[in-house]
């Protein structure tokens, strides 16, 4: 991949991550690279080949760092659902509290996105859940999180936290304090449903 079309496909992430589809704009990512639309328009034909392009980047890369999280918390999810948060704190303190993630902005704008966007974004989701329950099962067995709850439950539960916690941050200006309200709640999410080995695992996987 040649350095410019990489730059459009950054400058593109960021533009669907703060606004989706409606926010792409070729001049937009012209003027900021200070390069010429047409440079724009020579590596991706029009808007939706440039949001196809740079929400697949996007998927791809967020998928490596969660399988990268997996693989070092493979058997604490607890451990590794933290981790996650604080990733998620960074990504919108990043991007000044107007967005965190390409997928939730593309799929909340169905009426302004075409179908094929929505439903990549809404794979990318399915594929965090999946991802999530497993781990939750692998952290059941390993005692870090209780095996009396449903594991397919807990994984919507995760992500329903992740992206509610995201979503008050960007529209209420308290929730982006150092320790918001909302992020205690996931600490008693957590403490509600971890095992116990919850505490060893977790100081075993950090050492």
């Amino acid at each position: 991949m040649s350095e410019t079309r990489h730059q459009i496909l950054k400058e593109a992430e960021q533009q669907l991550i703060e606004g989706g589809y409606s926010a792409l704009n070729f001049g937009d990512i012209a003027e900021t690279l200070d390069i010429t639309r047409q440079t724009v328009y020579h590596h991706f034909g029009d808007k939706h080949d440039l949001a196809e392009a740079a929400l697949d980047h996007y998927r791809r890369e967020d998928m490596r760092v969660l399988n990268e999280q997996a693989r070092r918390y493979a058997e604490n999810f607890p451990a590794l659902f933290r981790t996650v948060l604080r990733g998620l704190w960074s990504d919108l303190a990043e991007h000044d509290f107007r967005g965190f993630c390409a997928c939730v902005e593309v799929g909340t704008q169905a009426d302004a996105c075409p179908s094929d966007l929505c439903e990549d974004a809404d794979a990318h989701q399915r594929e965090t859940l999946t991802l999530y329950a497993e781990l939750i099962r692998n952290s059941q067995e390993a005692g870090t999180i209780r095996s009396d709850l449903g594991a397919e439950r807990l994984a919507r539960e995760a992500l329903a936290l992740q992206m509610g916690i995201g979503e008050m941050a960007r529209i209420i200006e308290t929730e982006r304090q150092a320790d918001p309200p909302a992020r205690d709640l996931a600490e008693q999410w957590l403490a509600r449903i971890e095992g116990p080995n919850a505490s060893s695992g977790s100081s075993e996987t950090d050492a």
